[in-house]
């Protein structure tokens, strides 16, 4: 019995030892990996960049509207087909 809990203990240290060793070095991994490899830009403010402003989009007067509800008589229409707008 106290091999069992001996070994128990062992295993779940061991275990916990394993996974804080590989998250160090996962961690470190990515931190140098991002340090020589992703440099980040600076931009300067008083570059001769301007931003553009966006106009609006007005909607065409040709296009169709929107129906947002129609009738339709039953005695007269057997099938509907519906088409899905995109």
């Amino acid at each position: 019995m106290n091999e069992l809990l001996s070994s128990l203990f062992l295993g779940l240290l061991s275990t916990a030892f394993l996974f804080i060793i590989s998250l160090f070095l996962t961690i470190g991994a990515k931190t140098v990996f991002n340090k020589f490899f992703y440099r980040e830009k600076v931009e300067n403010p008083s570059s001769t960049q301007k931003k553009v402003k966006r106009t609006r989009k007005t909607p065409n007067k040709n296009s169709p509207s929107v129906v947002r509800s129609i009738e339709i008589d039953p005695s007269t229409v057997d099938r509907i087909y519906v088409k899905k707008a995109q």
